[in-house]
């Protein structure tokens, strides 16, 4: 751990104003989850499926589940394996990817959908296994009800949902009492709940929250507790969803304000490195508005890495973080 001398008062400063930047940012998608027959309703596109290599040739059948996410473009952001043989989720993961949605929406603007599918790998014929040169019978059939009313899963989001709306709410207009830290606790402890595999982009955004809260009230030490735990669930094979930036500037912000700069560096250059995948994952599905956010969130995280690397000594890295955020135009 690496400890300076320098003021703490640019570093608070920079913790109220950049984490405001990135939760504004890399957290303002809304997400819906709607049941399966207005997820499957909403496919306009289904790729063709069959098991390959090890699978194809080992005859393995069996039900693959898969955790969906869709863009606001209609295209698939990440499929994930709920449940199935191993063998059997390259082949679902790798069609699902291939689908297409019109968008969902909420409030008259699209949002993000998550919902789920299962792809039933059967036997060609009569439930004997197929011949050497015969592809096995593949069907997508619908998965009973993401959320049904009186699921576990539908109680915690009824929990969560509105302690999410207040700490969300306080959070972005710079409320740091004890009130809002309460509310952002409470909503992302009630986050951890929601099932495995399930509710990503919930579980990322109230950690995220929660240690912004904390870190506003001058928390500093459970807002890295909170900080750390948004970074296991993007560790969790989530690396490929867009905004994932956020967290790891959240947690570079807090380490910063602790004086860890070494951590603190590390975890802004790992910012900046999803910063640029979000990006790039914007243009390529011509999401301008994405675009613009996601350009933001690098350029803010640049200027303030630079702030870390001066008081690191590092200058000449200070100065070339500053350069390429003035490239930018957000």
């Amino acid at each position: 751990m690496v400890r300076t001398s320098s003021s703490m008062a640019w570093r608070a400063l920079c913790v109220l104003i950049g984490m405001m930047v990135f939760a504004e940012a890399g957290f303002a998608q809304q997400v819906v989850t709607p049941d399966t027959v207005t997820f499957l309703g909403h496919v306009v596109q289904m790729a063709p499926l069959e098991a390959s290599g090890s699978a194809g040739a080992s005859h393995v059948q069996g039900t693959v589940v898969l955790s969906v996410e869709v863009g606001t473009d209609g295209n698939v952001i990440s499929a994930k394996a709920v449940s199935g043989p191993a063998a059997l989720v390259p082949a679902a993961v790798d069609c699902a990817k291939q689908w297409k949605f019109r968008p969902f929406e909420k409030d008259g603007k699209k949002v993000i959908a998550d919902g789920r599918l299962s792809f039933v790998f059967g036997a060609a014929s009569g439930g004997q296994a197929p011949a050497s040169k015969e592809k096995p019978k593949i069907m997508v059939v619908p998965v009973k009800d993401v959320t049904p009313a009186n699921s576990p899963e539908a109680r915690v989001e009824a929990k969560f949902q509105p302690l999410m709306e207040k700490c969300s709410g306080a959070v972005l207009h710079h409320a740091p009492d004890e009130e809002t830290v309460s509310d952002c606790k409470q909503a992302a402890d009630v986050a951890a709940t929601f099932p495995p595999n399930t509710r990503y982009l919930e579980k990322r955004s109230a950690f995220v929250y929660a240690a912004t809260a904390f870190a506003n009230a001058g928390d500093s030490r459970d807002g890295e507790v909170y900080a750390q735990k948004a970074v296991a669930v993007v560790k969790r094979d989530h690396g490929d969803t867009p905004g994932n930036g956020a967290v790891y500037s959240t947690l570079g912000h807090i380490e910063a304000m602790q004086g860890d700069f070494v951590d603190a560096d590390q975890n802004m250059t790992a910012a900046e490195d999803y910063d640029r995948k979000s990006i790039a994952w914007a243009k390529k599905n011509k999401e301008a508005a994405w675009v613009h956010e996601y350009e933001g969130a690098l350029q803010a995280d640049l200027r303030f890495h630079s702030l870390i690397l001066r008081d690191m000594k590092r200058k000449h890295e200070a100065k070339k973080k500053l350069e390429e955020a003035e490239q930018l135009n957000p």
